[in-house]
């Protein structure tokens, strides 16, 4: 079984607007609408977990029993105080209400990424099943530096950085271990693959796509709305 979790609890502090981005209306669809409808068409996935804002719960419920009729959303659970925290949550409950096997595939990807595609569940499907982890990456162009307090310290190679994607894939024991007992409190990443990488997996780098760019401004909107016209 291939599940996936659709992560969209997020406070969204840098779109300044009063609505989160994730329900940020876009021909009179919220943003989540456009990966949770691909998702749902998908002959990969067998099942979808929600995770989302407590106060959301009731109004996601009602507008996807409005808009998908293929049964696949298995449940739509409320979200952490981080993104780490809602990727637990959201592991719980298919460790304990699915009865997920160690084999099976979960499949995470960020809500405000809506223009994921068949082509690239199959891929990052198909890859995980034979690798155990895999992350789509687009390799960096521009010169890269870091800074102390805006002070170049180290300029780095360009040619070995890379940029990580969603959504990222891993056989259900992979990442179930990998979150296993970590405290939510206190750990700092962001990504669902460093945890998995702290445990010397090997994580296989698949070709990322920029179309699968995260809306983080409201500018991004803009961009957003001409690819979909173009769909």
């Amino acid at each position: 079984m291939n599940y996936a979790i659709l992560l969209l609890a997020g406070s969204s502090n840098r779109f300044k607007d009063k609505t989160p981005k994730q329900f940020y209306k876009i021909k009179n669809k919220p943003l989540y609408f456009y990966p949770l409808e691909i998702l749902e068409k998908s002959k990969k996935i067998n099942g979808i977990i929600l995770v989302v804002p407590k106060n959301k719960i009731l109004e996601i419920n009602n507008f996807t029993h409005k808009h998908f009729k293929n049964n696949k959303i298995k449940a739509i659970i409320e979200g952490g105080l981080t993104r780490t925290e809602s990727v637990k949550n959201g592991l719980n409950f298919i460790s304990k209400t699915l009865k997920c096997k160690k084999t099976d595939l979960i499949l995470i990807h960020d809500a405000a990424r809506p223009l994921i595609d068949e082509k690239i569940i199959s891929k990052a499907i198909s890859k995980t099943k034979i690798k155990k982890a895999t992350i789509f990456a687009i390799k960096n162009n521009d010169t890269v530096v870091k800074t102390i307090d805006k002070k170049i310290k180290k300029y780095l190679d360009r040619e070995n950085i890379f940029f990580i994607q969603t959504p990222q894939t891993f056989c259900f024991n992979v990442i179930n271990n990998a979150y296993k007992n970590i405290n939510i409190k206190t750990v700092k990443n962001s990504d669902d693959s460093e945890l998995v990488f702290k445990k010397n997996i090997n994580i296989v780098l698949l070709e990322g796509d920029k179309k699968l760019f995260k809306i983080t401004y409201k500018n991004d909107i803009k961009i957003l709305k001409q690819l979909l016209s173009k769909r």
